[in-house]
C-alpha cells in the first residue's frame, strides 16, 4: 500500500501545501516543490493513546510514527 500513499501524500503536499505556502506572501508566490521522495520504507505506528472526552463526537489520539 505505501506506494499508493506516498503518491497520495504527494499530490497533497503539491496542490494544497504549495498553494498555500505561495498564498501566504507575496515573496513566496514562485515557491514550488522541485521533488518530493517519501522513500520505499513505510512509516510505523509505535504506541497507541486514545484519550475519551466528555463530548460523544470527540476522539483523541497520541501516535508514535517511526520513519525511516
Amino acid at each position: 500500500m505505501w506506494p499508493y500513499i506516498a503518491e497520495y501524500a504527494e499530490g497533497i503536499l503539491r496542490e494544497q501545501v504549495e498553494h498555500a505556502i505561495q498564498m501566504s506572501s507575496q515573496e513566496l508566490r514562485s515557491f514550488r516543490f522541485s521533488s518530493i521522495d517519501l522513500g520505499d520504507t513505510p512509516p510505523r505506528i509505535g504506541s497507541v493513546k486514545v484519550y475519551s472526552q466528555q463530548k460523544k463526537d470527540e476522539i483523541h489520539m497520541d501516535l508514535e510514527l517511526k520513519y525511516v
